[in-house]
């Protein structure tokens, strides 16, 4: 891994055409070391790509470079039913809705209910961790709210990893937020991005 990563720092550095465009590169230097450094023995290609690759390729915010997992593991994961995330949400700014949940007896959390926080974490502050995994041209943001609100199980489980329960603020009808405990889905999958193979 720690091959395969300094192969990758060396291409960029020698044929990115933008590399230091949005970041410096005394920046990119720092976030290429970091990222070295938080190499460990026995990580999965999961961790590799979220954990390492997917912070280094977004702080370049160059919209043409970005990670993605091998066609092996889209293979592997595409059969299965894995488990994740039970809610879609449509995303903008620092709103989240759900449009759609996996849990079809869920009387509480159902389409247009808008959520507050998921496991403590509240929206705007969910939505910028997110995006920080996340690539974007320059600094539009508004391609990233397009594909959290159309893969966001996806995007949180990988990001922040599984929960058998995850705590999810929403507002009710009238418009008090309360709080309610959600369980995970397990989904064929595990809710892949809408993307052409």
């Amino acid at each position: 891994m720690r091959q395969d990563y300094s192969l990758l720092r060396n291409i960029l550095e020698k044929k990115h055409p933008s590399l230091y465009w949005y970041t410096s590169k005394d920046s990119m230097d720092y976030f290429f070391n970091e990222g070295y450094k938080a190499i460990t023995d026995s990580m999965t290609e999961l961790q590799f790509g979220w954990k390492i690759l997917a912070p280094i390729t977004a702080t370049i915010h160059c919209g043409h470079t970005s990670f993605s997992m091998s066609k092996g593991w889209d293979k592997f994961i595409k059969r299965r039913n894995i488990p994740s995330f039970p809610l879609f949400l449509k995303i903008w700014n620092d709103t989240m809705v759900v449009t759609f949940n996996h849990n079809k007896n869920d009387s509480v959390l159902k389409k247009g209910t808008i959520i507050t926080s998921i496991n403590g974490i509240r929206n705007a502050d969910l939505i910028n961790i997110m995006f920080d995994y996340m690539v974007k041209d320059g600094y539009s943001e508004n391609v990233n709210y397009i594909r959290l609100s159309t893969s966001f199980p996806y995007f949180h489980r990988n990001i922040f990893g599984l929960y058998k329960i995850y705590n999810v603020g929403y507002m009710d009808e009238a418009g008090n937020e309360k709080n309610i405990s959600v369980p995970c889905k397990n989904v064929r999958g595990g809710a892949l991005p809408n993307r052409k193979r």
